[in-house]
């Protein structure tokens, strides 16, 4: 019974890895498909990646918390290909607490995912990064800024190329997903 989670582990895995490099080749031979679009598409299919591929240091967390996870990323990540025009046009601006709470959710996965798949000094940084943008306000002199509203932070963060989709996973995106495939492809092919 443990050997048929495995392999259904391994076939999500599989499939997963398939998509993402179909998608990636599609990206160079397809032409112009809006940043913001493609940015959401590729952590919407690296997030599960991650969390199926680098299992957690801790041994309490089992494979269903590694499943939600991927789940829950998948879900966060693609609402954003899934509403892009309704989207572009919210200029960062949150509309409902479905648009919050999936803000929320993807800035905990992204983080949960760095921790997994590099050190813990990245994932906190950014969190010193999001602390200071909640309550910096509460900072005396130069160090401190305006309040900024919660929802508006999560909106620049989420429904923006300025957060989560901004040039860092553009990068990702456009060269570095492509070399890695290309170098895989050598590797395998000699």
């Amino acid at each position: 019974m443990k050997n048929k989670k495995i392999d259904y582990i391994l076939l999500t895995r599989d499939i997963l890895s398939f998509i993402f490099v179909i998608f990636h080749l599609y990206l160079v031979f397809s032409g112009l498909i809006p940043n913001i679009i493609q940015r959401s598409i590729h952590i919407a299919l690296s997030l599960p990646l991650i969390f199926l591929y680098f299992p957690p240091k801790k041994k309490k967390i089992t494979l269903i918390v590694d499943i939600i996870f991927s789940i829950l990323s998948f879900s966060s990540a693609i609402y954003i290909s899934l509403f892009y025009e309704k989207i572009t046009y919210q200029y960062g601006i949150m509309e409902g607490k479905i648009q919050e709470i999936l803000a929320i959710i993807i800035i905990i996965m992204v983080l949960e995912g760095a921790r997994r798949s590099v050190k813990p000094a990245l994932p906190i940084i950014a969190t010193l990064f999001l602390l200071y943008a909640f309550f910096g306000h509460l900072l005396p002199g130069y160090f401190g800024h305006v309040k900024f509203e919660p929802a508006s932070i999560l909106g620049m963060l989420y429904l923006t190329t300025n957060g989560i989709w901004g040039i860092i996973v553009g990068i990702s995106v456009n060269i570095i997903a492509i070399f890695v495939i290309l170098g895989a492809m050598l590797v395998v092919g000699g």
